[in-house]
């Protein structure tokens, strides 16, 4: 059967998977840069900023990750659990390495609870980054023909 020469759908274009996930990685680093960056403004305004100083870093880490693993689904156009938590993983082994990196300590009760959370939200992310609505049959006003 033929298409109606006036169909108005869209192809999607898909991105190779390690290519997605590692730029849903990449854009994770970003935004959470620059949402720590941002969080710095509240947090200098409060009376005692180093207590707020890890409420504010794990809801930007949350925030991030759970974009960059909507934004690797995207790319990739399928699969998003996978996609989700691998550039999920990919944060949180960059996160661990500049740590490691700049000799900070990391708590491990709180690792241990927020590295899996982090993990389902980002597979919640990545799957509601590939799930979409059809798109729905062009209807014109006119499709029946009087005679």
């Amino acid at each position: 059967m033929k298409k109606h020469p006036t169909a108005r759908r869209q192809t999607k274009k898909e991105t190779a998977f390690p290519i997605a996930v590692l730029a849903g990685a990449v854009f994770s680093l970003v935004l959470g840069m620059a949402l720590l960056a941002l969080s710095c403004i509240p947090a200098l305004s409060l009376a005692d900023p180093l207590r707020f100083a890890p409420v504010f870093a794990i809801a930007c880490l949350f925030v991030s990750a759970a974009a960059g693993a909507y934004f690797a689904a995207r790319l990739h156009g399928k699969s998003g659990l996978a996609c989700g938590v691998l550039s999920s993983l990919l944060l949180i082994l960059a996160a661990v390495a500049m740590a490691g990196l700049f000799s900070l300590r990391i708590r491990t009760s709180l690792f241990m609870i927020c590295a899996p959370a982090i993990l389902i939200v980002s597979a919640v992310a990545g799957v509601c980054g590939v799930s979409e609505r059809e798109p729905r049959a062009h209807r014109h006003k006119h499709a029946k023909i009087k005679r």
